[in-house]
């Protein structure tokens, strides 16, 4: 298993317990919206964190490796931004998309290998959907995922705890 592999499985069970701390914190991501990002590892020092918004403008950042803050921080965002960004999400046709983009050589008119990958799962009145991109690959959807996991990033202002 290779060491970027290694630390994805360290990190998902390390936020395991914080994912259901986020669910918690609010009710209205049981029934609302609720938008994960979870950035993973990559060749160089590449930061890795969760961030995980509701529908009522809730935010739990969970800082995994080469950040600034490890651990757990909340904020709060206007839950009309949050709303917005699930709306570009859906206008992708999110919950038809596949699972990961950047493996299959059709996904990328470019690649750069050694880029992170990110995950945005969205949950939508109990709809549920989880697609994963290579974030240095150069296509119609993986490109249009990184815009938006860069808009959660501004969103949420995560380099607050990254930086």
């Amino acid at each position: 298993m290779n060491p970027s592999a290694i630390a994805r499985l360290v990190l998902a069970a390390s936020l395991t317990c914080d994912i259901a701390a986020a669910r918690a914190l609010s009710p209205v991501a049981q029934h609302g919206i609720m938008i994960t990002l979870e950035r993973g590892p990559c060749e160089a020092r590449c930061a890795v964190y969760r961030l995980t918004l509701d529908g009522a403008g809730h935010v739990v950042y969970v800082g995994g490796h080469f950040v600034h803050k490890a651990g757990r921080a909340t904020a709060r965002v206007q839950p009309d931004a949050v709303h917005q960004i699930a709306r570009e999400l859906e206008a992708l046709d999110f919950f038809a998309l596949k699972e990961a983009y950047g493996r299959d050589p059709g996904d990328c008119v470019a690649r750069q290998d050694d880029a992170p990958t990110a995950a945005l799962t969205l949950n939508v009145d109990g709809r549920h959907k989880t697609v994963q991109h290579n974030v240095g690959c150069t296509g119609p959807v993986a490109s249009r995922l990184s815009e938006i996991a860069a808009a959660i990033d501004r969103l949420a202002g995560v380099s607050r705890w990254t930086k």
